[in-house]
């Protein structure tokens, strides 16, 4: 895989991509979606987030989290990520620390069914089960939401990215997918090209993942741990990662196979 840097640096992903732009920029306007859908032919909604698409009952919540975000010093391999999976403190959910520099990360804790207020006892429990010591700079606590939009375009409102649900709810990755998206709702206006059709790939990419993410809402710690043993033992690990034919949406009948046997076994349980 690859690490994309994110935030202000001049190679930022965010910053390369705006280097292309040339038309103007407005921010920090709040616009609400009915004062200009009468003005323009065409909108393309890229708010990461469910607001608009909530508001046009067209957004299905499949994984919705409360997230802090840390900046964290100290020393770290640039190349690196780790990641902790834990029920006592992020429920469904993860963390991770993803090295900005080799002094400064982003350390990030992602929980489920939680309000904002337990935020702060989950972190610490986090902090403390982990024996996490690196410097904290500034933490941001924010809620973010994974769900399937169905139609992606509805009228003149193209949805991209997060807003058209095409963020996996496994381990929240949606830049690519925003970008191409954006890509394709600016081809579908300028062709006249189907918006639904042309995004439809990306989210059937995104729905095997869930498949993912319902089986891993089943596990334990315990079924986790043997899991990621078994991921590591040197025959899988090298089908995964040195077949450049793999995919884990391959295995995603598997996984759905799983999830079937799972809720017929809950349905006959109860």
């Amino acid at each position: 895989g690859y690490i994309f840097r994110r935030g202000y640096p001049d190679y930022a992903l965010e910053k390369q991509l705006m280097n292309h732009v040339k038309t103007p920029v407005i921010f920090n306007r709040y616009i609400e979606i009915e004062d200009i859908i009468n003005e323009f032919d065409f909108i393309i909604a890229a708010t990461s987030n469910s607001i608009i698409a909530k508001k046009l009952d067209v957004w299905r919540d499949t994984f919705v989290t409360h997230a802090r975000i840390a900046t964290i010093l100290g020393k770290f391999n640039p190349g690196e990520i780790i990641m902790w999976i834990n029920r006592e403190y992020a429920k469904n959910g993860f963390c991770y620390l993803v090295p900005k520099t080799d002094k400064e990360a982003c350390l990030a804790l992602v929980v489920n069914g939680i309000t904002s207020y337990e935020l702060d006892y989950y972190w610490k429990k986090f902090l403390f089960t982990e024996n996490i010591q690196y410097y904290i700079s500034e933490t941001i606590d924010t809620e973010h939401d994974c769900g399937f939009v169905q139609p992606r375009q509805k009228d003149s409102i193209l949805f991209t990215g997060n807003a058209a649900g095409l963020t996996d709810d496994l381990v929240g990755c949606g830049s690519l997918n925003a970008i191409e998206s954006g890509m394709l709702a600016a081809r579908a206006i300028i062709y006249g090209k189907d918006y639904n059709t042309l995004t439809m790939p990306i989210f059937k990419d995104v729905e095997k993942l869930h498949e993912f993410r319902k089986a891993a809402n089943t596990m334990d710690n315990s079924k986790t741990d043997k899991l990621i043993g078994a991921l590591s033992m040197p025959v899988i690990k090298n089908t995964i990662y040195n077949n450049p034919f793999f995919r884990f949406s391959h295995v995603s009948k598997t996984v759905k196979l799983y999830n079937s046997f799972i809720r017929s076994r809950r349905g006959q349980a109860e």
